[in-house]
């Protein structure tokens, strides 16, 4: 079987051409969101960020309620860290407050001393040593 030079230069173009359609098209599927399942939206996050302690220049502990759950995770510029997982009411303790007026030049509320205490205790359990 005798192939020219040229029928095999003419069967790669025509293949590669396919193959860049077929990119082409895939591209803008998933551009326009129509990624055959792969972007489910299910309403709106039941995620919220309830507390949120510096532990460092660059790390803090936040305590963040996931559905029925509160997850305490050291947050770092390059790592997530689940330390703790337990029910909302018990890791976020409800100190009675006052009613007041929240103003832009506040700052988050104060944490009470029993969410001090659980920083606490999680810093040391994270702390590095020198």
């Amino acid at each position: 079987m005798d192939v020219s030079l040229f029928s095999l230069f003419f069967r790669l173009a025509v293949s590669l051409g396919v193959v860049l359609v077929l990119v082409r098209v895939a591209a803008g599927l998933l551009q326009r969101g129509g990624g055959g399942g792969l972007r489910r939206r299910r309403g709106p996050a039941e995620i919220e960020v309830l507390l949120r302690q510096p532990v460092g220049r660059r790390a803090s502990i936040s305590v963040v309620r996931a559905g029925s759950r509160a997850l305490v995770l050291g947050v770092t510029d390059h790592t997530i860290t689940l330390l703790a997982e337990d029910d909302p009411d018990v890791l976020v303790p409800l100190a009675p407050e006052a009613p007041r007026t929240a103003s832009p030049t506040d700052g988050p509320p104060s944490a009470s001393s029993a969410w001090t205490a659980v920083v606490d205790a999680l810093r040391d359990r994270t702390a590095r040593r020198s």
